[in-house]
């Protein structure tokens, strides 16, 4: 399959070059990303344009790579708007969002992986990281290869019980939520990797998934996950310091803060991915930079939760120490959006305001951690997160006629502080076209409207979980 996307009005392509061209094209072979060029080089070179099967018109069109979300829960996405709004992070986990898990069955699962990537593709993101699912099935990677979205999976893993366990729980839960040992929970985590990687042609891979928190997790199982991702040449992915009270536990616990307890216990890398490290003393900036571990920032969540990131977080420092920061959107009770361009906007501006700086996180690097900075800590940047010739075929196009978008001056500044994901008109996929004039090809979207808004409310009653109504 060849296909040209034509006379485009900007591609931003995201490489070493920081290259904006201006009245491009752009070649797609099969799965892959044959040549870039300006239009005029194009209509020299390639006459004839009915070697072309598809040709995707370029007019008031911006082409960018897609974006990657670093930190996602498609397990929680039938929970949107079921959660308070004030609640602070670890009563929010164990007294709303365990019960949840736990009542997730495979069909639920199936359904609002489905919605999430869903909602993900529809607002631009072409690959994402779900943090873990908490039933053996694996229904999640059906949806992932139904819908055609790139992504990495795994199984949720934790080993340690509240010591106090919530009234409120059945015993059932706490079997779901928690492996009885860690030599358990590594078993499991071990056969999702050997049965999923390289799914949905290639497109999906497992990694090892911890819940990460000191309260959930035990010393053994970070321990032992480091080393079965080491073995199996895969990333480890965990929450860690995402909260300051989280920070608090640790240091009672071992006399360190998370940062510095995981680097003692050789749980850092160049493999492993962090899920929010909100709470982080400025030594620990140089443990995340020496050890080469990644981090996903997710400022939706900080806002909804309250985690005190524009208080206490040090994501420009990370940045400027040369740690690798991306963007994650979180699950929709946590945060609420799973738009990437949200995202954009608030990396962009919380530390501007926070700090009185206009200089912080300018417009082009918060972009920067939405692609190539999210494919790097998903090790993906050799195949996605810049449009280069020989990268995987993961492009969207944004529609400039709209009113948020113009007059198009600088379309940097546009796209971080004036567009939404709304305005993303075509998706492409490894080289698929996934959605088209905002229209999926691979889904019925309003079957999935219908039977997730069903489940829904039937996982709301097995949950006794019931919305807060306030009006």
């Amino acid at each position: 399959m060849k296909i040209l996307l034509d006379d485009l009005d900007y591609i931003l392509a995201l490489d070493k070059e920081h290259k904006l061209i201006e009245h491009g094209y752009l070649i797609i072979n099969d799965s892959t990303i044959a040549e870039i060029g300006k239009t005029e080089v194009l209509r020299k070179k390639y006459p004839n344009r009915g070697e072309f099967d598809i040709i995707i018109p370029g007019k008031h069109r911006l082409a960018m790579p897609g974006f990657v979300n670093t930190h996602q829960h498609v397990a929680e996405h039938l929970s949107r708007g079921l959660i308070p709004d004030n609640v602070a992070t670890v009563p929010w986990v164990v007294e709303w969002a365990k019960p949840f898990y736990s009542s997730v069955t495979d069909d639920d699962e199936y359904w609002g992986a489905l919605l999430a990537c869903l909602d993900m593709i529809k607002n631009g993101t072409t690959c994402f990281i779900d943090q873990g699912v908490y039933n053996d099935g694996m229904k999640s990677v059906d949806a992932m290869e139904k819908i055609g979205i790139r992504g990495i999976v795994g199984r949720h893993a934790a080993d340690r019980p509240p010591k106090e366990i919530p009234s409120n729980w059945r015993d059932e839960w706490i079997a779901k939520q928690y492996f009885e040992s860690a030599g358990k929970a590594l078993s499991s985590l071990e056969r999702v990797v050997k049965t999923v990687n390289g799914r949905g042609d290639g497109r999906i891979t497992a990694w090892i998934c911890l819940e990460g928190k000191r309260m959930h997790t035990s010393d053994e199982l970070y321990i032992g996950a480091k080393k079965l991702a080491d073995r199996y040449s895969v990333g480890l992915n965990y929450h860690l310091a995402s909260s300051l009270e989280e920070a608090q536990i640790t240091q009672e616990e071992t006399g360190k803060w998370p940062i510095e307890h995981a680097e003692e216990i050789e749980a850092l890398g160049n493999n492993v991915l962090l899920a929010h490290v909100t709470a982080v003393k400025p030594n620990e900036i140089e443990i995340l930079r020496k050890t080469g571990t990644s981090v996903a920032f997710c400022p939706g969540s900080a806002l909804k939760l309250g985690k005190g990131a524009t208080v206490i977080g040090v994501y420009p420092e990370m940045l400027d120490a040369g740690v690798n920061v991306s963007l994650g959107c979180d699950g929709t009770s946590a945060a609420g959006s799973t738009d990437m361009v949200r995202q954009l906007y608030l990396a962009a501006g919380l530390f501007k305001d926070g700090r009185r700086d206009p200089l912080m996180i300018p417009a082009a690097v918060a972009i920067q951690m939405a692609t190539i900075n999210g494919a790097q800590s998903l090790l993906l940047d050799k195949q996605i997160g810049s449009l280069e010739p020989g990268k995987k075929a993961d492009i969207i196009l944004f529609d400039l006629r709209r009113p948020e978008w113009l007059p198009v001056n600088d379309p940097i500044q546009s796209l971080v502080y004036s567009a939404t994901g709304d305005s993303v008109n075509t998706v492409i996929i490894d080289g698929q076209v996934v959605m088209e004039d905002r229209k999926m090809k691979t889904v019925d979207e309003n079957e999935i409207f219908d039977k997730a808004t069903e489940l829904s409310n039937d996982l709301q009653q097995r949950s006794n979980l019931i919305p807060q109504k306030k009006y």
